[in-house]
């Protein structure tokens, strides 16, 4: 005699659908984020202050980008965790992807004010507050590192399982520069140190290429 319990049935189809998908997820979300940090607006080098700001969120390219780079946040939660449940890593390793998978959460909510900091155009034109920028700025200097740092971590404690070595160097290498790019840039002010945003390139190219792995993996197996 079988026994339904479709509460629990749900909730197994569910993890197992994240346990098969997860690749395509992270591969989607590094697809996405990558050319969404591809499109981020230049900031102006003459510029300073509040009119620097304003020259970047009113830049016709800071929708689209950032609407990608908001896709790419709210993939990357399900495909880590998908990830840290999937059995390939175990130890620091999968410690490392979900502490990663809750740093991306707080990244889909950072993202949100990031992509309507555009509304606060006018406010920083004008000397006004700007809210949502500010919003923005602060929630970067506390995600941005978490987020870097963490995904850095996975990049080296998952090794091989992940990727090849060299690509998990250059994963983890671009995580650090863009964990550490609010800090330096927004909160000391080295100017300078606004290039190391640029880490999101190999951040976001990093998480496509494990998602490509595994699933180049998967059908290597099934065949």
């Amino acid at each position: 005699m079988t026994t339904n319990h479709p509460a629990v049935d749900v909730g197994t189809a569910r993890r197992a659908g994240l346990t098969t998908r997860w690749p395509w997820m992270l591969l989607a979300a590094g697809v996405l984020g990558f050319l969404g940090s591809l499109l981020h607006p230049m900031g102006d080098p003459t510029l300073t202050g509040d009119a620097a700001l304003a020259a970047e969120v009113g830049d016709p390219l800071w929708v689209p980008s950032h609407v990608l780079i908001l896709a790419f946040t709210v993939l990357l939660v399900p495909g880590l965790l998908g990830l840290a449940r999937s059995g390939a890593l175990s130890g620091r390793a999968r410690t490392a992807a979900l502490v990663a998978m809750g740093a991306a959460v707080l990244w889909v909510v950072e993202s949100v004010p990031h992509l309507l900091a555009v509304t606060d155009h006018h406010a920083l034109l004008t000397g006004q507050p700007a809210p949502l920028v500010t919003t923005h700025l602060v929630g970067a200097s506390i995600v941005y590192p978490l987020a870097g740092f963490s995904i850095a971590a996975l990049a080296l404690l998952g090794g091989r399982r992940l990727a090849h070595p060299v690509l998990n160097a250059l994963g983890a290498l671009g995580s650090v520069a863009f964990g550490i790019a609010p800090i330096a840039y927004d909160v000391l002010g080295i100017t300078e140190a606004g290039d190391l945003f640029a880490g999101s390139l190999l951040l976001t190219a990093w998480i496509a290429v494990v998602g490509a792995t595994a699933l180049v993996r998967k059908r290597s197996a099934a065949s």
